[in-house]
């Protein structure tokens, strides 16, 4: 009998082994933008998706956003885990609505689900240099005085800092990923002299980020100087409070502890009384 409840317990150890493998996969896709004038009216913005988990991205694809212009290709079935993947996406310059010469942001977000089709995205924001005729040195510094950890939803906070001896007025816009949203995720600064401060503050709600996920978050700063648009852009990253592995894989973990406790015992009384008279 003693022999026999060693291997029960055994199978139990290398179930809950098993299990704890199941529930550390992951997705982490890491994005990449890459633009090209194919011609005087053309641009290439190519959007890659490099998957660095250990589990399927499944039914991925991406949109990107230059001036007016908004842009989605079709989805592809899945990208493997060490595999990537590329999005091109063909914009016409005369719709972007570019109004000057200078640097403009282009925002992409990837979008996928996990083999349960949960939803993710993952978002991305480069420079473009639209025939900008000289190259400008960083005129704001920023502090992200307020990041703290998001349930529902909370309050963060961005201040930016002229620091040049020039009059700055300008817009500052988050790129959130779909799990969250920013009510004012865009709003006006005014910086008259060098040394000048402003604080901005955004309202953010979770619409679907897992608890003690970490999620990318860009604030963009744009601006006309000099008779040149120019942009900035600070990254940054935006915690979820709560435990993964709680929220997520308790409706899992409790019922196959039931059932096999329930196995367990079941197997000792069978060794017990096998071959033995209930009375």
């Amino acid at each position: 009998m003693v022999l026999k409840v060693r291997k029960i317990l055994f199978f139990l150890s290398f179930f809950f082994l098993s299990l704890s493998a199941v529930n550390a996969q992951y997705i982490s896709i890491i994005p990449s933008i890459d633009i090209t004038f194919i011609s005087p009216e053309l641009i290439e913005v190519r959007v890659s998706a490099a998957n660095h988990g250990d589990s399927y991205a499944c039914r991925v694809f991406s949109e990107i956003k230059l001036g007016n212009k908004s842009s989605a290709t079709n989805l592809i079935l899945s990208i493997p885990p060490n595999a990537s993947h590329t999005f091109v996406h063909i914009l016409k310059v005369k719709e972007l609505g570019l109004k000057s010469k200078g640097t403009y942001p282009i925002c992409a977000i990837i979008n996928y689900q996990d083999e349960k089709f949960y939803p993710f995205s993952m978002p991305c924001a480069v420079l473009f240099s639209y025939y900008a005729e000289r190259s400008f040195e960083q005129f704001l510094n920023n502090v992200w005085t307020q990041l703290e950890d998001i349930e529902d939803s909370n309050v963060i906070k961005i201040k930016i800092i002229n620091t040049e001896s020039i009059e700055l007025l300008g817009s500052i816009e988050l790129l959130l990923p779909e799990e969250l949203y920013a009510f004012d995720k865009k709003q006006s600064f005014h910086l008259p002299r060098l040394g000048d401060s402003f604080e901005i503050s955004f309202n953010v709600k979770n619409k679907g980020a897992l608890p003690g996920g970490e999620y990318n978050v860009f604030a963009i700063a744009q601006f006309d100087i000099e008779g040149q648009h120019h942009t900035e852009i600070f990254p940054n990253k935006i915690k979820i409070k709560g435990s993964l592995v709680k929220k997520n894989n308790l409706g899992i973990i409790l019922p196959s502890i039931l059932f096999l406790f329930i196995l367990f015992i079941g197997t000792i009384f069978f060794e017990i009384f096998k071959g033995k008279p209930l009375w």
